[in-house]
């Protein structure tokens, strides 16, 4: 191969010009003192009980992860050293997951081989599922939109006779599997951030409520003691309106859930090219409410209005006077499935 030695000389003269550049910042430095930083700390001092929110709860991409063994290594070594007690993921239900066909006459066939792999190894080690009920299973959807690279239906089911009989069939084995009393400490969920049209939700909010509700009965014929709660929105959404529609409808529900983020728009596509908005009413401040402080991370953008700040504020103020006798829980996610997926944490009203 033929060098231009004009290219040549031109690439020696930039390389010689870089290191006199160096040197002279080096000269710049020689004997200037780097200032000493102190940390004090007395360990005899106490300040008062810590606070374990941050280790109630961590996240995963998505279910069928969990079947992997180097996934299962890391979770292992996340666990002994941060002792987090519950594990949350999208998918449980997708079809990478196997556990819902129908035959050719449309009886619905269940398995729940894989299911059961993933979670004898999260109880082997101590940390319990935090059941994000969904997506929906391709046979039993009413259309084909996806979400991820890994294709999560996220379309309401065809027939909600035949997504509560497979949720109530689930919830039956568990109790099977494991027991009732271990099955008691769990989370069911129904869905995750059904707010986000289309995004996780193609339906209307009418139709996630009544997902709810099938879902509610389903795991409460059951077993009465087991919880069962929602929606899991983004931003403080549907809140008021999931307790109110429990309420006419004499629902049960055991927590609610939503989910505040450290940004107002996020990336769901696999390429991060279309923003979505995450909290249509603006990020949560830390608010005041009945039952004490809830703990949300300070939002760091300067465009969240005040305003929006306090309308969050007083709608969980307004919910957690409903639910009454609330304990207030903290879970904070993290996703590190794929690149744009986000740091965020879930509150969580249980009663």
């Amino acid at each position: 191969m033929k060098i231009n030695r004009n290219s040549l000389f031109l690439l020696l003269i930039m390389l010689a010009g870089t290191v006199l550049a160096q040197s002279k910042t080096n000269k710049k430095n020689v004997g200037k003192e780097v200032p000493e930083r102190v940390i004090s700390v007395d360990f005899n001092a106490i300040k008062g009980p810590l606070n374990t929110m941050f280790n109630e709860c961590v996240g995963a991409g998505r279910a069928n992860e969990g079947l992997r063994a180097d996934w299962q290594q890391q979770l292992a070594y996340v666990k002994k050293e941060c002792g987090f007690r519950y594990i949350r993921f999208h998918g449980l239900l997708t079809d990478d997951m196997g556990v819902y066909k129908e035959d050719r006459n449309g009886k619905p066939e269940y398995n729940y081989m894989y299911i059961d792999a993933l979670f004898d190894f999260l109880l082997s080690i101590d940390i319990k599922p935090f059941i994000e009920l969904g997506f929906m299973p391709n046979a039993l959807a009413n259309g084909d939109r996806t979400i991820f690279w890994w294709k999560g239906n996220v379309t309401p089911p065809k027939d909600y006779e035949k997504w509560g009989a497979l949720v109530k069939n689930l919830t039956e084995h568990f109790t099977q599997r494991y027991g009732a009393n271990e099955v008691k400490t769990w989370y069911f969920e129904v869905w995750n951030e059904p707010n986000l049209t289309p995004h996780f939700w193609t339906g209307t909010q009418e139709e996630y409520f009544k997902l709810y509700k099938y879902s509610a009965e389903a795991v409460k014929s059951v077993n009465p003691e087991y919880r069962v709660g929602g929606p899991g929105t983004a931003g403080a959404a549907w809140e008021p309106e999931m307790i109110e529609f429990c309420t006419k409808n004499n629902l049960p529900i055991d927590f609610v859930s939503t989910h505040s983020y450290g940004v107002n728009q996020g990336y769901l596509d696999e390429y991060g090219n279309a923003g979505t908005v995450l909290a249509p009413q603006g990020l949560i401040w830390n608010c005041t409410i009945p039952n004490g402080v809830l703990p949300i991370h300070q939002p760091t953008l300067s465009t969240i209005a005040t305003t929006k700040r306090r309308m969050c504020c007083k709608n969980l103020n307004k919910l957690a006077m409903r639910l009454n006798r609330c304990r207030i829980g903290y879970l904070p996610i993290f996703l590190k499935s794929r690149p744009h997926d986000l740091l965020h944490s879930m509150v969580v009203l249980e009663c």
